[in-house]
């Protein structure tokens, strides 16, 4: 297994998040190279026709930043979820403080272990790749990630309930 050095792997985030140019030359590159390494076949390809090399990172080239804009937007939309449930905690805790003041330490803990309990559960309870299709776009597919997200939701909320309601000292 190949593993991206520390300097690499920073780098590489930091294309991913504001260097599109830079990350699909250096996505292109590495799979390029992961390929000679492991595909034979396709080594020798490449030591034969000198076009085989342009043709391979041009379509990869596409797949890349078809990927990498599904991607960003993946990560977008989960920080603009975590910041609404994180809000909406915020919120709650306030007014749970102000109509009931502040939460004894059994209850706290309380929903620590609970948030903990449903994170895990989502964590474990997602299906892997055994289930899934080309498209990951099967009915099965969509309930699976729609628990899964309204488990971690649900976990996150209660977590920030935890950690954000004042206590009884």
């Amino acid at each position: 297994m190949s593993v991206l050095k520390v300097k690499d792997t920073i780098k590489g985030i930091i294309a991913f998040c504001f260097e599109t140019e830079n990350f699909v030359r250096r996505a292109v590159d590495h799979d390029f190279q992961l390929e000679i390494r492991h595909n034979k076949q396709f080594r020798q390809t490449v030591e034969h026709d000198p076009e085989a090399e342009n043709n391979y990172k041009r379509e990869r080239d596409g797949y890349v930043r078809s990927t990498l804009k599904e991607l960003r937007q993946i990560y977008y939309k989960s920080f603009v979820l975590v910041s609404c449930t994180i809000v909406l905690a915020w919120l709650t805790t306030y007014f749970l403080y102000r109509w009931l003041g502040p939460a004894p330490p059994w209850l706290l803990k309380g929903l620590q272990v609970v948030s903990g309990g449903i994170l895990l559960a989502a964590t474990f309870s997602k299906l892997g790749w055994k289930f899934r299709t080309w498209s990951g776009e099967s009915f099965i597919e969509k309930i699976n990630q729609s628990l899964y997200r309204c488990f971690y939701i649900l976990g996150t909320f209660l977590l920030m309930l935890a950690l954000l309601w004042p206590s009884k000292q």
